[in-house]
């Protein structure tokens, strides 16, 4: 297929038609994960396309990521492997990326490494997907931002499967306790 349409242009529209929605619907209903979620996240404006054709870019930036920018994205999958619950707070995430890390990628780390590596996650590819994208902000029912709570999101997650503290990245052996990172401003 590439083949035959390298070195052409294809002219996609804004949006499915209502006909073209129909189609890939019933397509979705016979089973197809990725094009029934394309249509639940693009169900308002009818960008299925444009979502769909996200996939490759994403997995595109995660491999050519910073290295600090992978682990916050293999964190979650072997938080996942170890039984960890959804939604993992960002403080989890960050503690846990560290441990996906070569020795030389650690030792590199500044003090604005997880700052830089969730912005550079966040950058959507294709209109709005991105690799990481920050939780949504709790309302009340009057639509007021709620106050940020003590409960389970601002410690560590509530599962039923607890993952072991340090060396939970699948990536990297154990290597006992990491070495606080250095910055550059503190190597003298």
């Amino acid at each position: 297929m590439r083949k035959l349409l390298s070195g052409r242009t294809l002219t996609v529209p804004d949006a499915f038609d209502t006909q073209a929605l129909a189609a890939a619907t019933a397509l979705a209903e016979g089973g197809e994960r990725l094009l029934s979620a394309a249509l639940t996240r693009a169900r308002t404006d009818g960008r299925v396309t444009q979502d769909l054709a996200g996939a490759p870019e994403l997995l595109n930036r995660y491999q050519h990521a910073s290295p600090a920018a992978t682990a916050v994205l293999e964190a979650p999958l072997d938080a996942r492997r170890l039984g960890v619950r959804l939604h993992l707070p960002q403080a989890f995430l960050t503690d846990a990326a560290t441990d996906c890390l070569s020795q030389m990628d650690y030792d590199q780390l500044t003090d604005d490494w997880a700052e830089q590596a969730y912005a550079e996650l966040a950058k959507p590819v294709h209109g709005k997907q991105a690799p990481c994208v920050a939780p949504p902000t709790p309302t009340t029912a009057a639509g007021i931002v709620a106050p940020p709570s003590a409960g389970p999101r601002s410690g560590s997650p509530t599962t039923s499967t607890t993952a072991p503290p340090a060396a939970t990245c699948a990536h990297h052996a154990p290597s006992g306790t990491p070495p606080t990172p250095t910055s550059p401003a503190s190597t003298t």
